[in-house]
């Protein structure tokens, strides 16, 4: 399938033709939670799928859409007005993977359609995946153990190491090392001890008993501003831990890292910066057995076509 290419003012627009006619770009993005994950955003009201994608000349940020069921699907890039041959043919094989855009594919949907006239009837059947094997690897391993928030925001600090990896010339040389807590010594409270002479009458039937002279130790108790300002102070803390617990909506997330970035990265940074816990560890694992040769994604991918349903 032979894709179009157009020059709209300062926007490359490229067009890939689709041959299942009941292709639909919004039931394919939008198949499962995976196109909620950074770097992906899609804007429910114009239909379109926003996002980095890395080509072999650097990293673009291109928009994906489509007129009308059937229709091709346009693919913008903003701020170029050109790309070479190889980061075209690049461009287009991720879309491609991420919108399962091939003739296998369609072969594949065919047959479940004809086992699944529900699924048929409501153009349902394309899983939404991301530009490589790898990310959705590491997108799996975000999904263990924990709610979905937390998902959404270990996807987003991933991204956000954009900014410190491009800073560093050589990203080899980027081995930042966890800091060790500093040991926190415990507040010891003087307290202050006051005699106090109470006197209290306990009335017991008809009989009324005194008692004087009782000596107790008191401790002095916050007064009413210092309990306000602590229960403020712990309000804030919570709120702001509850703000951190959300994803920021910004659109602007960096590209997804790649396997010889992760793969250079000290576990335990990782897991402090990006909030990862036990996970960071297999991602980075799983990085470097890419980086090594040891798991080669392409061939695992290959392995999968000629899948059958039937």
């Amino acid at each position: 399938m032979e894709a179009a290419a157009k020059l709209v003012g300062q926007t490359l627009l490229l067009e890939i033709p689709v041959k299942d006619p009941s292709f639909d770009l919004t039931k394919a993005v939008c198949s499962h939670g995976l196109f909620m994950m950074a770097p992906n955003h899609w804007d429910p009201v114009s239909c379109t799928l926003q996002r980095p994608i890395r080509l072999p000349s650097g990293s673009v940020r291109v928009h994906i859409s489509q007129l009308r069921p059937s229709s091709p699907i346009a693919v913008s890039v903003a701020g170029s007005v050109s790309l070479s041959l190889e980061d075209k043919e690049a461009l287009l094989d991720q879309v491609r993977r991420m919108l399962r855009i091939s003739d296998e594919e369609d072969r594949i949907i065919q047959e479940f359609h004809r086992i699944h006239a529900d699924a048929r009837e409501k153009g349902l059947g394309r899983i939404f995946r991301s530009p490589t094997l790898f990310e959705d690897m590491v997108k799996c391993i975000l999904l263990c153990n924990c709610q979905w928030p937390r998902t959404l925001s270990m996807a987003r600090a991933l991204c956000e190491l954009q900014l410190p990896l491009k800073q560093c010339c050589n990203s080899e040389a980027f081995h930042p090392k966890t800091p060790q807590p500093k040991e926190k010594k415990r507040k010891t409270t003087k307290r202050k001890k006051v005699t106090v002479k109470l006197e209290t009458k306990f009335i017991d039937g008809a009989e009324l008993l005194e008692t004087a002279g009782l000596m107790i130790n008191h401790v002095t108790q916050p007064s009413d501003s210092q309990a306000c300002h602590k229960i403020d102070s712990t309000a804030l803390s919570n709120q702001d831990s509850l703000n951190s617990s959300i994803p920021s909506q910004s659109f602007n997330d960096g590209d997804f890292p790649t396997p010889e970035e992760l793969a250079n990265l000290d576990a335990a940074y990782l897991a402090n910066r990006c909030k990862l816990g036990y996970r960071a560890k297999r991602i980075v694992s799983l990085a470097k057995s890419i980086v090594n040769g040891n798991l080669q994604p392409r061939k695992l991918e290959e392995i999968c076509e000629g899948f059958s349903l039937l």
